[in-house]
């Protein structure tokens, strides 16, 4: 999992799951779900809250 920056903000990317899309704040749990949800509709709830949390989770010890 790679989060890095770029002019506008924040992105995410997963490359071996095909996932690359701008996230807010690590710590908005609720924008960055809605973002994994809206474009990636084909992964679980599951495996949405277990990015959108580990997200939360480095935002503590950045």
């Amino acid at each position: 999992m790679l989060v890095e920056k770029h002019a506008y903000g924040k992105y995410l990317c997963i490359p071996n799951w095909g996932i690359g899309t701008e996230i807010s704040s690590l710590s908005d749990c609720f924008w960055n779900r809605e973002r994994l949800e809206q474009d990636y509709p084909k992964l679980s709830k599951v495996d949405i809250i277990s990015i959108v949390k580990t997200l939360e989770a480095h935002s503590a010890h950045m």
